[in-house]
């Protein structure tokens, strides 16, 4: 895993200097580096778990994370970004140690538009690295099901307040009257294993009706090119509801982690229906909501 990161970090790397070697006749100018950061502390209490575990119970976790992102534009079209984060956290075990947890990747991305950004008839990019991705913008805890999930077995992830998921390889965005959002993504497996499988996605969002409406839908064709077949098409035994080995055809069946994934969403606006919609906030009275199905 830390391996995977400092490939991404020396491809991210690489990719800026050749750029500036590129650009190194240009004025200086045409490269603007924009640093930005936050900090933040979070405490709650553990009520329940599974399995029990009464040293754990009703103790307290807490965290305070520092993050510092720099952001690199060349010659407007191109923007290089990296950023990183620390962690200083207190263990729940029943014994407050406040300990620095390490300093994590969390983005290292080059982006590429290939029209000019300010064009509000259609933008085009080409993002490669390790980069967070967001397709439902309501989504503040559950939802973004379609690649914060797998397909067998079949799991969710849900960080609390981080309604993303960060994923590893290229994604071609596409954006038509500022309404229309296409995504297409070619990424790799980095939190499951077997790790390193290519999956292949295509996302798509609409806003209509003076974005009274916004829906949006995608298909995840989970784990296409294996990068050992055997491994991931064989992942596990198939055990039944007694948790015996279930045997067809006279030999122990196996399920794979390939899978095809879907995933519809829909929110509704009713602000700009209403005489007092500027009284009220962007996210008031917004319903929505996001169904997956992982797995066909």
């Amino acid at each position: 895993f830390r391996t995977m990161h400092q490939k991404t970090f020396l491809f991210i790397a690489a990719l800026f200097f050749v750029t500036q070697a590129a650009v190194a006749d240009e004025d200086e100018s045409s490269i603007k580096i924009t640093p930005s950061g936050f900090t933040y502390y979070q405490i709650g209490q553990i009520q329940h778990m599974t399995p029990e575990d009464p040293a754990v119970i009703k103790a307290f976790d807490q965290h305070f994370n520092g993050r510092l992102t720099l952001d690199a534009a060349i010659q407007e079209k191109l923007r290089i970004i990296v950023g990183a984060e620390g962690q200083l956290g207190a263990s729940i075990g029943g014994h407050d140690q406040s300990q620095l947890k390490g300093i994590v990747l969390k983005e290292a991305q080059g982006i590429y538009s290939f029209f000019d950004p300010e064009n509000s008839i259609i933008q085009m990019s080409l993002a490669a690295g390790y980069f967070p991705f967001k397709y439902n913008p309501a989504a503040q805890n559950l939802g973004e099901y379609l690649f914060r999930s797998g397909s067998y077995p079949e799991y969710i992830i849900t960080d609390f307040d981080f309604a993303k998921a960060r994923l590893m390889g290229f994604n071609f965005s596409c954006t038509l009257l500022k309404d229309l959002q296409l995504n297409a993504l070619f990424t790799s497996e980095y939190v499951e294993p077997p790790y390193f499988d290519y999956s292949l996605s295509f996302v798509a969002g609409y806003t209509f009706l003076n974005k009274i409406f916004d829906v949006g839908a995608g298909i995840s064709f989970d784990r296409l090119l294996p990068m050992r077949p055997e491994v991931t098409q064989d992942a596990s035994y198939v055990m039944d509801n007694q948790n015996n080995y279930v045997i067809e055809n006279g030999d122990t069946l196996h399920y794979t982690k390939q899978g095809t994934k879907l995933m519809g969403r829909l929110t509704f606006d009713p602000k700009p229906l209403l005489p007092f919609a500027e009284k009220l906030g962007p996210n008031d009275g917004k319903l929505y909501g996001e169904m997956a199905v992982l797995g066909m």
